[in-house]
């Protein structure tokens, strides 16, 4: 999400303030509020699911799958990308202009990783590079899942670098200077914002290094956690507080010289890894935010020209799209979708009643590559990035989920 597109959080949240005095029991004047508890500062635990650190990886961290991961998908000017413009939620309220949308290109740079962020209108778009450092004292870390008899080798490893916000990255997620103060910022629809955006927060980046064996392509996202300090008001309605939000980009692409068409009836296995969140539509908190990893499965039909692509969250949903393939491309839209309850033991929940005249909506998308030997007849990889924003009706909880995935035959 992305404060470019009026604070995102609260222009997710704003809309079902017009219910809050009932929800409360009548609890309007704005006053009395209590501040609420700082978030943690985000952890590559929270990140990978856990997986312990190989801290005898980090140095290698691009090479540790067995085809030759990361580093070989950005050889020869490869690149991971993200959407541009991203498909933001409510299609019911004025939406960013796409000239305003940031872009994010990840190359190998030297002894590093390197951002190369793109943000602002189209006549005064901005740019600016971001640092990841590799090796033993670099910014990455490896994780990944111990083989239980301790002699194979760790799998599912995931690169993990975590360091503080910097100007580059806080223009990217649309932010103000650390430190800035505001005074009723006029946010949209009677919505105002008066506080400062702490000196603080971290950016992340999470790169597949194994958690799929990919030889010409890879997969992760970018992600921002910043803060707001101060207090949000809503015509007789106000709340004070810190408020925390990750804004999170996913990330596919790999070697160009590598893109090519996948056969008919091929089938692909891999992994996908995502962000869900929860808006509180109806206290002005900060959102739930929770990563998800899953299995994903690719099938291309018969005729070469589409196919469907399944993604298994356990305790979650399972999420699947139907898409066109053309050339080394495959997309999807909305229409295409299916998210069904997989056991779902958590407090995020899809919407199941979406009321478009009564300010619901559901958005979606799917986008990527397919990539093969460039000796080769098809492709045997593909990466690509997805997102879905779904409201039952302006009043409710808005769900998304953005993520990214990569898959091998």
């Amino acid at each position: 999400m992305n404060t470019v597109s009026k604070k995102s959080m609260f222009f997710a949240v704003m809309a079902g303030l017009v219910s809050l005095t009932a929800c409360v029991g009548g609890g309007g004047g704005g006053s009395g509020s209590t501040p609420l508890a700082p978030r943690p500062t985000i952890t590559a635990s929270e990140i990978t699911g856990g997986m312990p650190e190989l801290s005898y990886l980090a140095a290698n961290y691009a090479n540790t799958g067995d085809s030759g991961g990361l580093k070989a998908s950005l050889t020869n000017g490869g690149k991971l990308v993200s959407d541009t413009p991203i498909p933001y939620h409510d299609p019911n309220t004025p939406q960013p202009d796409p000239d305003l949308d940031p872009y994010l290109e990840i190359t190998e740079g030297s002894s590093s990783i390197v951002i190369n962020a793109e943000y602002g209108p189209e006549n005064d778009r901005g740019t600016g590079t971001i640092e990841f450092k590799t090796g033993d004292n670099g910014d990455f870390k490896v994780y990944g899942e111990l083989d239980p008899d301790g002699i194979n080798p760790p799998k599912s490893l995931l690169a993990v670098g975590i360091k503080d916000l910097d100007d580059t990255a806080r223009k990217l997620a649309g932010l103000p200077q650390a430190g800035t103060a505001v005074t009723n910022e006029d946010l949209g629809d009677d919505t105002f914002f008066s506080g400062t955006y702490p000196v603080g927060g971290k950016q992340f980046l999470v790169l597949n290094s194994g958690l799929v064996d990919l030889e010409y392509a890879s997969f992760g996202g970018w992600g921002a956690e910043y803060i707001m300090d101060g207090t949000l008001a809503w015509r007789d309605e106000s709340r004070t507080g810190i408020y925390y939000e990750i804004d999170y980009r996913p990330l596919s692409g790999g070697d160009p010289a590598a893109l090519k068409a996948p056969a008919a009836n091929a089938a692909f296995t891999g992994k996908a890894v995502a962000l869900a969140t929860q808006f509180n539509s109806n206290t002005l908190q900060s959102p739930d935010q929770k990563f998800f990893h899953g299995d994903a499965s690719l099938m291309i039909a018969p005729t070469g020209q589409s196919g469907h692509l399944a993604m298994n969250f356990p305790n979650f949903y399972d999420i699947g799209f139907k898409f066109n393939v053309s050339g080394s491309t495959f997309t999807a839209d909305k229409t295409m979708l299916t998210v069904t309850d997989n056991g779902n033991t958590t407090k995020f929940r899809f919407p199941t009643n979406i009321d478009t005249s009564n300010g619901g909506y559901l958005n979606a998308s799917l986008n990527g590559n397919f990539y093969g030997d460039p000796n080769g007849s098809s492709a045997s990889e593909a990466a690509g990035r997805f997102g879905i924003w779904a409201k039952d009706t302006a009043h409710d909880d808005e769900f998304s989920i953005v993520g990214s995935f990569g898959v091998k035959q």
